[in-house]
């Protein structure tokens, strides 16, 4: 959790998203994003969370490098300040 709270700390807001699920959890959940403290609620009670890009998160960019993750490190080593695991 401690992952969360760091982004926080850079303006990262947050959508809740249930258990073994992808999809936010709500209509226009774009535009209702939670706070680090209920996101952490909504995790240790099981569900799962999302990150908000863009505005609502002070303009965050985020990459989701599934695959050659290893690669792209190496390709781009000031893109990777943060590194951040599946709980």
């Amino acid at each position: 959790m401690a992952h969360l709270q760091k982004m926080a700390k850079a303006g990262a807001k947050y959508t809740l998203v249930p258990a073994r699920s992808k999809r936010p959890i709500g209509g226009a959940w774009q535009q209702r994003p939670y706070r680090v403290d209920k996101a952490i609620a909504h995790l240790e009670a099981g569900g799962n969370v999302g990150l908000l890009a863009g505005d609502p998160s002070q303009g965050l960019v985020m990459l989701d490098v599934d695959t050659r993750a290893e690669m792209f490190r190496k390709t781009w080593p000031d893109l990777c300040r943060w590194r951040v695991w599946r709980d």
